[in-house]
């Protein structure tokens, strides 16, 4: 990969000192992430064992270490895993752990438990079994009290949450199972022994971590615990892209993370190489948004026209608009794969597939390459489009008031998708001018409805 100036800079960095790296949407940071793992090993002579690169899912994961082994040609070896995986290995392999024959406990296994663990606290609430789980999960990840988590959610009483939670505990310890939110703070309490941390360190001497913004609470301790004990940090993320504050991201570990560590080198990223000047002029002010200090973007891909805006009364009558444009788009030889449909949530997805449906428009799934992505901005992050369609919240009536987050958390979502677009960005907005977010009053204006016009165009068609 050939780096620009600012590129360079980072991956060049003091590897005796901690890095930040803050990089807007499409500036790079996946292969100044990879750029960093191959500098300590050829420039270094750091060895690939000592290198642990974090990445958010499966999939950045894989592509990671796809480049790293395309660029050094060694073996086979996962650099790159995710933060999980991170913490299943030390779990497994450290020579003080005592959870070395556990293995992880999949999502068939973990619905089979916990609809048991129902059974025996009452039998007409087992359909809210699995998401059961998720609400004792967020509390222990936000530092939340479990029980009160589910008196909140279900209206359970103090004995139901406490046999619940009693009873999953020993269901999971029954199985030799652990689920995703066991492996963070098995590996964190861990890592308080002193000999663990040492070992840890030593197969773990430089970590890389992609998208820093979005680590919780107990991932942020046991990065904490491994700088205490010696390894060395490149953490790479955006502020404005700041989006899983409901599965417990803490922003703000990462803001300040060259306060917490002194001596730590401050990096930024702001050559977009995936949109166009427009999209990219739109998504500096929504970034200017979320935080007047943020730094601003800047791109040299090829001028296309204005993001396009259209209001609509309904997401029934924005689904009609839309299977018609994709039809005229089919026509006209557009790929349809090149097209994504960024969602709030899966109801209003359910909507749009039927109309699609109807029109015999392609949506792609297994089987089905040349068809449309109907997908929620949240499983879009790290990926990118030609032509994006981003709707609305407020076109699923009443029900988007129960999914939605913080005004800072909805303002950076926003940001995420625009920044998907690469070439066309079009916004069906709704008619109604209430804004979006949780604890907002009926005077606050919503991000979409206060952007400046300039920076739009207006598609006259819905009208």
């Amino acid at each position: 990969m050939k780096l620009n100036t600012e590129q360079k800079e980072a991956v060049n960095c003091d590897i005796a000192r901690h890095a930040k790296v803050v990089a807007g949407a499409g500036t790079g940071k996946t292969g100044v992430l990879v750029a960093r793992a191959v500098h300590l090993v050829t420039c270094h002579r750091v060895h690939l064992r000592e290198i642990r690169l974090v990445a958010f899912t499966k999939n950045a994961s894989k592509v990671m270490n796809k480049r790293i082994k395309k660029t050094l040609g060694l073996g086979t070896s996962r650099v790159a895993t995710t933060f999980h995986s991170f913490c299943m290995r030390i779990l497994k392999n450290c020579p003080q752990s005592k959870l070395a024959k556990f293995t992880t406990l999949d999502e068939e296994q973990l619905c089979s438990i916990i609809k048991d663990c129902m059974r025996g606290v009452d039998p007409k609430l087992i359909n809210k079994a699995t998401r059961a789980v998720e609400v004792m999960n967020k509390a222990r990840i936000n530092q939340e009290c479990p029980v009160q988590a589910l008196k909140d959610r279900y209206q359970f009483n103090v004995k139901q949450a406490e046999l619940l939670i009693n009873l999953y505990a020993a269901a999971k310890r029954k199985a030799m199972k652990l689920d995703y939110c066991d492996m963070l703070f098995e590996a964190d309490k861990l890592l308080s022994n002193e000999k663990a941390a040492k070992w840890t360190v030593e197969h773990c001497r430089y970590m890389l971590i992609d998208e820093a913004q979005d680590l919780n609470t107990p991932q942020w301790s046991i990065v904490d615990k491994l700088i205490c004990n010696g390894t060395k940090v490149f953490c790479v993320g955006d502020p404005a892209q700041s989006i899983f504050e409901f599965s417990g991201g803490v922003v703000e570990k990462f803001i300040d993370f060259d306060s917490m560590y002194k001596g730590t080198q401050t990096y930024y990223l702001s050559e977009n190489y995936r949109s166009s000047p427009e999209i990219v002029e739109v998504s500096n002010w929504y970034r200017k948004q979320i935080n007047k200090q943020m730094n601003i973007v800047s791109t040299n891909c090829p001028s296309a026209s204005k993001p396009t805006i259209a209001d609509f009364d309904s997401l029934q009558e924005t689904s009609a608009w839309l299977a018609n444009k994709l039809k005229i788009k089919k026509l006209d030889g557009t790929k349809l794969s090149q097209i994504a449909i960024l969602i709030r949530g899966s109801k209003q997805g359910d909507v749009i597939k039927k109309a699609l449906e109807e029109a015999k428009i392609p949506i792609k799934k297994k089987g089905v390459k040349n068809g449309v992505s109907i997908i929620t901005i949240h499983k879009a992050k790290g990926r990118e489009w030609p032509t994006c369609y981003l709707i609305d919240p407020r076109l699923t009536a009443s029900q988007w008031g129960t999914y939605l987050n913080n005004k800072q958390t909805e303002h950076c979502l926003w940001y995420v998708a625009i920044t998907r677009a690469k070439k066309e960005l079009v916004i069906c907005s709704s008619t109604s001018r209430q804004a979006a977010y949780s604890g907002a009053k009926k005077s606050d204006k919503f991000i979409i409805d206060d952007t400046p016009s300039r920076l739009l165009q207006f598609d006259s068609s819905t009208i």
